[in-house]
């Protein structure tokens, strides 16, 4: 494969969401467990009618990690806007080659370049395609500039992870 693509990014606060809201539900699985146990401990508790100390206990902790449960995605957006509005570079637009060498971003102020067998994974979401170059830090393309030829060549390209 020789063609490079080029695209000119300009991320959004909502592509920054969708990147917390990916990254902290990764293990799906975990966070709907959680749900169904935090639920099933309540009506536990509530239908034994018990006043005992560790019931009042789990009924309390069972509120407490479903308000939490709750809460998370709300918190995320709050810090999706507070970091997309303080980061600059978040708010320039990326110039992005994607090569069988690697992976060059280019802004006003510099160049990068990332060799595919730097990345630490990559995750495909509805939205967007996520480049991790950490474990918790990723490059963020969203979709809706690519064609998804274009998506599945980079897929091909970074594999090798």
């Amino acid at each position: 494969m020789n063609t490079n693509i080029e695209k000119s990014i300009k991320l959004e606060e909502k592509d920054l969401f969708s990147f917390y809201i990916a990254h902290t539900f990764r293990k799906k699985y975990k966070y709907i467990g959680a749900t169904i146990l935090f639920v099933v401990v309540l009506i536990a508790t509530l239908a034994f009618k018990e006043d005992t100390l560790i019931n009042n206990i789990l009924q309390i902790a069972s509120v407490i990690g479903l308000v939490t449960i709750i809460i998370l995605p709300i918190t995320l957006k709050f810090r999706a806007r507070k970091d997309y509005n303080s980061n600059k570079l978040l708010n320039r637009t990326q110039n992005y080659t994607f090569a069988n060498e690697g992976i060059t971003i280019e802004t006003e102020t510099g160049k990068s370049i990332i060799k595919w067998s730097d990345l630490y994974n990559v995750k495909d979401t509805k939205r967007c395609l996520y480049l991790y170059i950490g474990s918790s830090q990723a490059i963020i393309l969203p979709k809706h500039y690519f064609n998804d030829n274009e998506i599945a060549s980079i897929k091909k390209m970074s594999e090798h992870i």
